[in-house]
């Protein structure tokens, strides 16, 4: 028997008053999916020109039976039987110009008109034992875009072989067993025994039937064998709304703006779906249609303001970065917007470009991470994500420990914004939403850790911006990832700083490298004091509060630990604005315990005499207010604004 769905939820209904939507169904093929209604434009010189709409299966004229509500589509695929739109579905019998219908000419308006209406069940002598009574009209009446006889061509609904021609009907059996029966035809163009293929011209829309009078319509019929029942006739009316919907559907449009050794971009919509993102498909050194050809698909739902006033709605561009597969040689790009309706591929406006763009891996350690179950583990992509490098290259990489075979992230139960990757005994700070997604991670899905357990870990370098894996010759894989923190020096006091009693300590604004205890971001254990931070700062501030009070400054403050999330490198720090400073602030128990929160100023200095603005938020930590001299903690973060520049220093006030 013929595999059988049924209709899908409606994407947009303009006349929802008329039926109640129907409840969410299987999704089945792309090629044959469906939605209940869509906005569609009618061809030029159509008789109606509202977005097509459609009467639920089972719901008749009033007064002409009662309906079967069967929903499924008997025929998933098939080709409407109509050449062109605009059709028309309703009673011949029961509308304007039928024989029990109300007062009016066939080629009234009302008959040309949506909503579509079922007439499977409706009340006429033919057994019928899929309906109510028992007795019905099996098949669907189909009127023409334009009330003319012998005009509009009939196709064959699918591939098969023409079993009878009669006087007034052909019969088209399927491949699959299923027979397509059209009644009333004109210029009939096939005789009995022919094979024809899906589209195939068959006849024309007329009203023939002998003696009888009928008016200008297709009467279609599907008949299958249904276990239980024996070979009948089914309802047809699910199947030729699926088939309306495909003959009607109006292909994705978009366009690759731009494939370059900076990123990808372009933007794509399906003008039958504009509210909906769809997908952008991308072929390297290929075609859509050549034979084993690969896609990758990127969701087009990026907003951009530019899109906003030529294509009515805002959220539909794609962007990506270079896939690393492809860094090192030359290559043509094609784009193709995914159709929402049908699945099928159109390819946009600018497409093809040609990439090439040299591989130089970036500085780091090389850390194994093992076989292509870890890199499903990671929900990384062979395309996206591992570039294909000498051996000699990969050699020239210090090698790091082994990279976690899965992802493992927290966060604490503190409230706090924070996202951490636990890699070895560190925790790895996730610097925001964009690196979150770069990496495939759910933040959702991060487990909640007591905050002093995850405060106790000690903090490995910020999470690079994407993943960047390499292959050399053989089949190990590595991840490319930042090196972890060095031991060393505490800085010496800068402007406003003060070394700790452990000999940890931050520099200030010269940042000049100390000795003793860890050193932590390059203002310790660096011969210069100075490092490279790409993303952003991450760590920990404990601060003691002065006697002098808020304004104070530094004096005889200290800062315990700091850890500063960064790619370890010499020379100047770079802050990105987006880049965050957890940090703790100083607060305390006072006399009375008087709910306070002391403000502190952490300034960064790119330039000798010029500050980065920073913003400072504090968490929900309250604590009372401390005594002068007083320490305590206080978790806070500090939003770094403007362009990106050199950073020599952390200088402190409270």
């Amino acid at each position: 028997m013929t595999a059988q769905r049924r209709l899908r939820r409606p994407r947009r209904l303009l006349l929802s008053r008329l039926f109640p939507l129907p409840p969410p169904l299987p999704r089945f093929a792309a090629a044959s999916s469906l939605v209940a209604t869509a906005a569609l434009a009618l061809q030029p010189g159509a008789a109606a020109a509202e977005p097509f709409s459609y009467h639920p299966a089972g719901d008749l004229v009033p007064g002409s039976g009662q309906g079967r509500a069967d929903d499924v589509v008997y025929a998933p695929g098939m080709r409407f039987p109509l050449e062109e739109g605009p059709a028309f579905a309703n009673s011949q019998v029961y509308s304007k110009g039928g024989s029990n219908g109300p007062r009016g000419g066939q080629c009234d308006a009302d008959n040309y008109a949506y909503p579509w209406r079922d007439n499977y069940c409706e009340s006429r002598s033919w057994a019928m034992p899929l309906c109510p009574s028992g007795a019905g009209h099996q098949g669907q009446d189909l009127r023409p875009p334009t009330c003319e006889a012998g005009r509009h061509w009939v196709v064959a609904a699918a591939d098969g072989t023409i079993t009878n021609v009669g006087r007034y009907s052909v019969y088209l059996t399927g491949d699959d067993g299923t027979r397509y029966e059209y009644l009333h035809m004109s210029h009939v163009q096939v005789v009995t025994g022919q094979d024809v293929s899906r589209g195939q011209r068959i006849g024309r829309v007329s009203n023939v039937f002998g003696s009888t009078t009928t008016t200008i319509h297709l009467h279609f019929n599907l008949r299958q064998s249904v276990s239980g029942v024996g070979m009948v006739y089914v309802p047809p009316y699910a199947s030729l709304v699926a088939s309306y919907q495909a003959l009607l559907n109006r292909p994705p449009e978009g366009a690759l703006e731009s494939a370059g050794c900076g990123g990808l971009r372009g933007f794509a919509r399906d003008p039958d779906d504009e509210g909906a993102p769809v997908s952008a498909r991308l072929y390297v050194d290929a075609e859509a249609t050549d034979e084993g050809a690969l896609g990758h698909t990127l969701l087009a739902d990026r907003h951009r303001d530019d899109l906003c006033a030529p294509l009515g709605a805002c959220a539909h561009g794609f962007e990506a970065p270079v896939p690393l597969s492809l860094l090192g040689g030359a290559h043509v790009i094609r784009a193709y917007g995914v159709d929402t309706l049908s699945g099928a591929e159109a390819e946009l406006a600018g497409s093809p470009r040609e990439l090439a763009c040299p591989l130089a891996l970036p500085g780091g350690v090389r850390r194994p991470l093992g076989d292509a179950a870890a890199l499903g583990a990671w929900g990384l992509s062979r395309f996206w994500d591992v570039a294909r490098a000498t051996d000699a290259a990969l050699d020239a990489l210090p090698e790091g420990d082994a990279f976690p075979a899965s992802p493992e992230l927290v966060r604490g139960d503190d409230g706090a914004h924070g996202l951490w990757l636990i890699d070895g005994a560190e925790r790895r700070a996730v610097p925001d939403a964009a690196v979150a997604e770069a990496w495939r991670f759910d933040p959702d899905a991060a487990a909640v850790w007591p905050a002093g357990r995850l405060a106790a870990m000690p903090l490995g370098p910020t999470l690079p911006p994407r993943p960047f894996l390499a292959q050399g010759s053989g089949p190990a894989l590595y991840v490319i990832d930042t090196p972890p923190h060095r031991a060393g020096g505490g800085g010496e006091a800068g402007a406003g700083g003060g070394g700790g009693p452990d000999g940890a300590g931050v520099a200030g604004a010269a940042g000049v490298g100390g000795g003793g205890g860890t050193g932590v971001g390059g203002a310790a254990g660096v011969e210069d004091g100075q490092s490279d931070i790409h993303g952003g700062i991450h760590g920990q501030v404990r601060c003691a509060y002065g006697a002098a009070g808020a304004g104070a400054g530094w004096p005889g403050g200290w800062l315990v630990a700091v850890a500063l999330g960064a790619a370890l490198r010499r020379r100047a720090v770079a802050v990105s604005p987006r880049g965050k400073l957890s940090a703790c602030g100083v607060a305390g128990a006072g006399d009375g315990d008087e709910a306070a929160s002391v403000r502190h100023r952490i300034a960064i200095d790119h330039e000798p005499t010029q500050s980065v603005n920073l913003r400072s938020r504090w968490s929900d930590h309250r604590h009372g207010a401390p005594a002068r001299g007083g320490e305590a903690d206080h978790v806070r973060e500090v939003r770094a604004l403007g362009p990106r520049a050199p950073v020599r220093g952390v200088q402190g006030a409270v």
